[in-house]
């Protein structure tokens, strides 16, 4: 599955439009591809607990050529997943919680659905940029979107610096957001 996803990104990114195709075609090509997408996601996320390949390693290489083909570098979407579940539910991640209270049930579900099918993926490129960044300008933001909680249990802001800020951790998100971006150059 994984590898008939990658021929379709490669087909659709490199051969459709070095062959002229008509946009009619293209325009099938793509669609196909979008409707492909949940079904990368959900590889994606079996790569981000390491449930997709036995070994660590080839794991690894899968998950970032996906992800790479889905517009983000894997270590950042790694983060922002696992991220998610530690925060889920908390005052720091009520993303996917109801409280009418808060707001009202239709402006719930419009603010839910944008973010869902517009803000996360917006997000996701806007990594492709973010990574280029000095460490020292994204340091408080990280330190921010994960902070520890009130009961005084550890946040993730020691474990988004090593994953996402380190030399080498950096080097790996900037090579796999240079060849997300490189097709569309």
């Amino acid at each position: 599955l994984a590898s008939a996803l990658l021929a379709m990104h490669f087909i659709v990114l490199i051969v459709v439009p070095l062959s002229g195709i008509p946009p009619v075609a293209t325009a099938a090509c793509l669609a196909a591809l979008a409707l492909a997408g949940p079904t990368q996601w959900a590889l994606i996320h079996e790569a981000i607990h390491g449930m997709l390949l036995p070994r660590r390693a080839a794991n690894h290489v899968l998950g970032r050529a996906l992800a790479g083909c889905f517009g983000a570098p894997f270590r950042a979407l790694r983060f922002a997943h696992l991220r998610h579940h530690r925060y889920n539910r908390t005052p720091q991640g009520r993303e996917e919680t109801y409280d009418p209270e808060v707001r009202s049930r239709g402006a719930a579900f419009v603010q839910h659905y944008l973010r869902i099918g517009i803000g996360l993926y917006a997000g996701e490129l806007a990594l492709n940029f973010l990574c280029w960044l000095p460490p020292h300008l994204l340091r408080p933001h990280l330190r921010r979107l994960c902070p520890d909680f009130a009961d005084g249990a550890p946040g993730m802001a020691r474990i988004a610096e090593r994953e996402l800020l380190d030399r080498a951790a950096l080097r790996e998100m900037r090579v796999d957001a240079f060849l997300v971006l490189a097709p569309y150059t």
